[in-house]
């Protein structure tokens, strides 16, 4: 998924101002990428995607948005190797 660009989509639609629904799906679809998988980890962190996700964390976001960029967040915490 990396390779073709597609983490480093899905981490765009993570950035502020965007829909909360699109945010959701595409926090979630990051989270099943990045729990096992570290090349996926690394594109996140090299995409700038944490600094994306902590920026969801803020309450004006959805309840569920913020769930999910905390268990993104936490997954990339994880060793996956």
């Amino acid at each position: 998924m990396r390779g073709c660009g597609g983490v480093a989509a899905l981490v765009e639609l993570l950035a502020p101002g965007g829909a909360p629904a699109v945010q959701q799906q595409a926090a979630a679809a990051l989270t099943s990428l990045c729990t096992e998988d570290r090349r996926d980890q690394d594109g996140v962190r090299e995409c700038g995607g944490i600094a994306a996700l902590v920026g969801l964390l803020v309450p004006s976001r959805p309840a569920a948005v913020r769930v999910l960029a905390a268990g993104l967040l936490c997954n990339l915490c994880v060793d996956c190797t």
